[in-house]
């Protein structure tokens, strides 16, 4: 979802130069992942934003801090799950020969209560069970992210490397595909669009803060958990992104078709 999001936004509003404003967010958001693991590191227990908040600055800060967590969490899954509705309708659709509806309001909200309810089963079993869903889900991902990116090499992409560092008129209306008009402006216009979608995509690393009372050694391994899941989906959604970029059309109506979602 997130890379989708990114593609759409960075291609139709920021143009493929958008590609490099990922390491600038991945860097900034590295110092605040470096924050949180020392903070993890310090205090090893399930709660993370709260226990942080509440051991840092005092009790009354942390009731805060939990409490606007918690809604986050809730509208994040809520919205995450929403996602998905595409290409769950869409996968149906192909095996079973049916016509639903992936813009439905029904289909949307049954799609999304479904994958809240068997998110909620995975929690309510148990940390083992979880973890090995969250390996193969990591397994799939790479599997996925890096076979597509090979897969778009092997049939041949469309552009050379020297597209990425274009803004393919991203910065006037004329030739946006989603025709926005940002006056001439690419540094200051649609990249601040476009940057969106990375910082969309680069959360979610303090999560693993919230099971350190589950996990062996915590002080060590939760900080390094942090880390390594920025950077890795820092690298895993450059090499993808870079690869749908290089695949799009090369003809003006054929790159216009595949960036106007």
């Amino acid at each position: 979802v997130g890379v989708y999001s990114l593609f759409v936004l960075g291609v139709g509003a920021g143009g493929p130069r958008y590609l490099w404003l990922m390491p600038i967010v991945v860097a900034g958001m590295l110092l605040v992942a470096l924050v949180f693991g020392e903070l993890g590191s310090h205090y090893p227990v399930a709660g993370a934003l709260y226990q942080y908040g509440k051991y840092s600055v005092g009790s009354a800060y942390g009731w805060w801090v939990g409490w606007i967590y918690g809604i986050a969490l809730l509208v994040t899954v809520a919205s995450v799950d929403t996602g998905v509705v595409p290409y769950v309708a869409d996968l149906v659709n192909q095996i079973f020969k049916t016509s639903i509806d992936p813009a439905s309001h029904t289909t949307i909200l049954t799609v999304t209560v479904l994958f809240i309810a068997l998110q909620t089963v995975l929690n309510t079993v148990g940390a083992k069970v979880l973890g090995r869903v969250a390996r193969l889900g990591v397994y799939v991902e790479t599997i996925g992210t890096f076979g597509v990116a090979i897969a778009l090499g092997v049939v041949g992409f469309h552009h050379g490397l020297g597209f990425l560092f274009s803004s393919n008129g991203a910065e006037t209306a004329a030739t946006n595909s989603l025709q926005v008009d940002f006056g001439g402006n690419w540094w200051t216009g649609a990249a601040l669009v476009a940057i969106l979608a990375h910082v969309y995509i680069f959360y979610g690393f303090e999560a693993a803060g919230d099971i350190a009372e589950e996990t062996v050694d915590a002080s060590r391994q939760v900080p390094r958990a942090m880390r390594s899941a920025l950077v890795y989906g820092g690298v895993a959604s450059f090499v993808l992104v870079a690869g749908l970029l290089l695949a799009t059309p090369a003809d003006p109506k054929g790159y216009a078709n595949a960036t106007s979602f």
